[in-house]
């Protein structure tokens, strides 16, 4: 999940020509919940990222019904690095994205700086405009596929995604995700294994993508439990 400095990302429902679409299953997570992802860097905490799901009430935009939109925060600091972020996330009724809003600050090596992001998506394509200081860069990009967001560092985007897809997946099975900060990020998931997260019965999956890998683990609602690549674990916290 984690690219550039870290990252986030991952979801396709692969089916046969003739055969109808599956349902996809019931989301697990509530409108109007706040829930919270740990973030930890090799076995110390770092961060948090705290999310809820909205009603969409209605809105239009860019012609699609919103269905449903995301409020997330990450708070994460280490010796050297501090980052801040706040997202937005306006997704049609089936949850593929509309609309998204991402302000980012960090401190890194001495270094500060700031960033913001708003991508709005159609059927068959994304505009984006990206903010630093005065400098402003706006670029357009065709879409070959239905796709989900997966913005870095946006851990509510991987909650999302994952809850949409098979429970089990099969072995192989793609996630066509869109990150506005590089692009195009198809996910491809191992074989699932059983295994228990703090007692939970949960499917362990290994991943891969364009320049990454690690392991995600779902429990049998649908919720992402845990991640992790490399020295970095984000789990999800249930009290």
């Amino acid at each position: 999940m984690i690219r550039s400095v870290f990252i986030a990302q991952l979801l396709s429902i692969a089916g046969f020509a003739l055969a109808p679409a599956p349902a996809p299953p019931p989301m697990p997570w509530k409108p109007g919940t706040e829930y919270r992802f740990q973030w930890r860097y090799d076995g110390t905490s770092v961060g948090i990222t705290l999310f809820r799901i909205e009603d969409g009430k209605g809105d239009v935009l860019s012609g699609r019904r919103v269905g449903w939109r995301t409020r997330a925060s990450l708070d994460y600091s280490r010796p050297g690095t501090r980052l801040r972020g706040e997202f937005l996330t306006d997704y049609d009724p089936d949850w593929r994205p509309i609309l998204y809003r991402r302000q980012f600050s960090a401190s890194v090596g001495g270094f500060n700086g700031g960033e913001s992001i708003e991508a709005r998506f159609d059927k068959s394509g994304v505009e984006i405009v990206t903010q630093q200081g005065k400098s402003q860069v706006k670029e357009s990009h065709a879409l070959d596929e239905p796709v989900y967001l997966c913005g870095a560092q946006a851990m509510e985007h991987w909650a999302i995604f994952l809850s949409r897809m098979p429970r089990p997946a099969p072995p192989g099975f793609r996630i066509p995700t869109y990150q506005p900060e590089t692009g195009s990020l198809p996910i491809e998931l191992s074989a699932p294994s059983e295994e228990r997260i703090a007692g939970v019965r949960c499917t362990a999956y290994s991943f891969r993508s364009t320049g990454f890998e690690g392991r995600i683990w779902v429990d049998e609602e649908g919720r992402l439990r845990r991640y992790v690549q490399g020295k970095l674990e984000i789990t999800l916290s249930v009290e």
